[in-house]
């Protein structure tokens, strides 16, 4: 997918290379956990994944969380996925509630983004349900 993406984003992936190389001591396609958010300039603003392991927070614009390791991008099925979001079979299932349907791609990437943990969503549905008084 690496050819699909733009001037700048091609650039800023050869730079996340030679950082990571630099840093690092490895090739950043050997690090199955490095992602790079390449929605903004990587000479300015590196936004990675290289020194915690974990994916950057999301944004609501459509910047790409590029995987360097698979030469993909994260879909919105899998930013939702990754905040804990029941739209896989399993995570529904370990839930106990239906799995949650991904048909509108932009609107699927609207909920996730600018969005932190699913930890968060759950403090604020817990919140929502205990205002609720049951049935006598």
């Amino acid at each position: 997918m690496y050819y699909l993406l733009n001037k700048r984003e091609q650039q800023g992936i050869k730079l996340v290379k030679m950082i990571h190389l630099k840093r690092f001591g490895q090739r950043a396609e050997h690090n199955e956990n490095l992602f790079v958010f390449l929605g903004d300039n990587v000479k300015t603003r590196l936004t990675w994944s290289g020194v915690s392991n974990k994916i950057p927070t999301y944004r609501t614009n459509s910047g790409k969380f590029y995987h360097l390791s698979s030469n993909t991008w994260l879909t919105s099925r899998e930013k939702l996925a990754s905040l804990g979001f029941p739209v896989t079979p399993n995570t529904a299932i370990s839930m106990g509630v239906p799995i949650m349907p991904v048909t509108d791609t932009k609107r699927a990437a609207k909920i996730a983004g600018n969005s932190f943990h699913f930890g968060t969503a759950a403090v604020i549905q817990l919140l929502a349900l205990s205002c609720f008084k049951g049935a006598p």
